[in-house]
């Protein structure tokens, strides 16, 4: 997959109610990114805040929804685990719940 970044929905876990997920942790290499768009001061600051409390937020089957700073940052700075929501849906009907939800 290779969404455009304004393509994602910026989903947070308080926009999660109608969807059930896990909380685990996991390595980040066990990730796969949906988008390749990465805005250098976003990385910086990724990598400047880590770690980060913030979970990466993953489909079913650990598409990247929201958090690919946070990986990029994972990676680079070689941490062995990192926190993620693990929503049990596909990315594909995240974004058409978004999108029709975005009113």
């Amino acid at each position: 997959m290779n969404y455009r970044r304004k393509e994602l929905p910026q989903v947070r876990e308080c926009d999660l109610d109608n969807f059930d997920y896990v909380k685990f942790d996991i390595a980040p290499d066990r990730l796969v990114p949906s988008q390749h768009e990465r805005v250098p001061s976003l990385l910086c600051k990724a990598i400047k805040k880590f770690p980060t409390p913030n979970p990466i937020i993953v489909d079913i089957t650990n598409n990247i929804v929201n958090g690919h700073h946070r990986y990029s940052a994972a990676l680079a700075l070689g941490v062995a685990e990192v926190p993620v929501l693990q929503v049990q849906t596909t990315l594909e009907e995240l974004i058409i719940h978004f999108v029709k939800n975005k009113s």
